[in-house]
């Protein structure tokens, strides 16, 4: 019974884990497409 609570919990927190990474990685994606590309275009344009 401990194992099966203690399974559960492991998941739960590995899932929110993810969820979390995932979220951070898009608004990374968006915010570092902003600092890096529009830097970039005005140097090179």
């Amino acid at each position: 019974m401990n194992d099966h609570t203690a399974n559960k919990r492991i998941v739960i927190v590995i899932g929110m884990r993810l969820l979390i990474s995932k979220v951070k990685g898009f608004a990374n994606l968006h915010t570092g497409n902003k600092n890096w590309y529009l830097p970039r275009d005005r140097l090179i344009h």
